[in-house]
């Protein structure tokens, strides 16, 4: 097995075998794989070979703690038949540790939350939490670019761009990638690697409405007799939510959730428009709750918004992933659902519009 970047980081890709109709049956496996090259499929989301950087792998340096398990790298296909890159924390206490998806925003890729690759990056200082995490490139965006084997248009390689992607039928397709990544952690729980009905949601400006809109859908599926099968996010934090992003409107999916779940909102309060939006969303809240006391809204004393906001690097006050830490160490580590399997099939849960 090849050490890429240190003792944290073990390259693995982990494939859910199947293509569209069979993609949610099949239990993933493992293999080794080789660090991709610059101007690879999916390493420049422009697609123009040799340009870009190459993607940074998320391997923990001196700073963070060296007993955690290695990150893993996995690739899910979704069951509309585009191939997902996506990056697995491990949590080192089992089936007891939350879940907790980090989604990015628009032209961002799932980097943005290990950019220094220390423990003082968002993905890390969960895990070093005792989290079970899980990053994701959405389609389109940093090696999500290509679609499924035996998904291929016409026999032809097709290649994904998020400059394409702009109107809201697009993003509905992202919340196909959120399912997936709902469902490798599902499997995870069945493996008692972690507890999925403890789940956290963190997005990112688009990642933001994305993760509120299929937040929405996962509170309306009722438990079946056999057991949950829905209503697993316990915790919500929207970093520079708009209430429409290039069409995507959550207005009304905000209020819903706003009377059911703790919501942290984080924003740059320099950048007036943008801090503006999240005072109203977190007052909103407010009058609908007015005795969550877990509700909060978290400002950092820049004008930057999105993921630029969780560099650590930047030493921005607050120190907004320790904010978001302790957000989702009052809201999900002391949320009393139990630990127990889940099934999962071809139909679990597709979200649709």
């Amino acid at each position: 097995m090849k050490l890429l970047f240190g003792s944290r980081w073990t390259r693995l890709i982990v494939v859910a075998s199947s293509a569209m109709a069979t993609a949610a049956l099949a239990t993933p496996s493992a293999s080794p794989a080789q660090r991709p090259t610059k101007g690879a499929a999916g390493d420049n989301a422009d697609g123009k070979k040799g340009e870009g950087k190459k993607e940074a792998k998320p391997a923990q340096q001196a700073g963070g703690k060296s007993d955690q398990p290695e990150p893993q790298a996995v690739e899910l296909d979704t069951d509309d038949g585009v191939l997902i890159a996506a990056t697995y924390f491990p949590s080192a206490v089992g089936k007891n540790a939350p879940a907790v998806i980090l989604m990015h925003g628009y032209g961002e890729k799932q980097s943005v939350f290990w950019p220094s690759r220390t423990g003082k990056d968002l993905a890390f200082a969960l895990q070093d939490a005792g989290y079970a995490v899980l990053t994701f490139d959405f389609r389109g965006h940093g090696r999500s670019v290509q679609l499924a084997r035996g998904a291929e248009q016409k026999g032809k390689e097709v290649r994904l761009n998020f400059k394409d992607m702009k109107n809201p039928q697009h993003f509905e397709g992202m919340l196909h990638d959120i399912e997936t990544a709902k469902r490798f952690l599902v499997r995870k729980n069945n493996e008692a690697e972690l507890n999925i009905a403890r789940l956290g949601v963190v997005g990112c400006e688009m990642g933001a409405s994305l993760a509120l809109k299929w937040s929405f859908h996962d509170w309306q599926f009722p438990p079946l007799f056999t057991g949950k099968q829905g209503q697993d996010v316990q915790a919500l934090v929207l970093i520079s939510p708009s209430y429409n992003f290039k069409g995507v409107q959550i207005r009304n999916e905000l209020a819903e959730l706003q009377r059911t779940l703790p919501i942290q909102i984080v924003a740059g309060k320099k950048e007036t428009k943008a801090f503006g939006e999240a005072e109203k969303m977190h007052q909103a809240g407010v009058k609908l709750r007015p005795t969550d006391t877990k509700s909060q809204l978290t400002a950092a004393n820049t004008k930057m918004q999105g993921g630029s906001l969780l560099n650590p690097e930047l030493e921005l006050e607050p120190d907004l992933n320790r904010a978001i830490v302790k957000f989702l160490d009052a809201t999900l580590k002391t949320n009393p659902s139990k630990w127990e399997t889940r099934e999962v099939s071809e139909g679990d849960r597709v979200v649709n519009k």
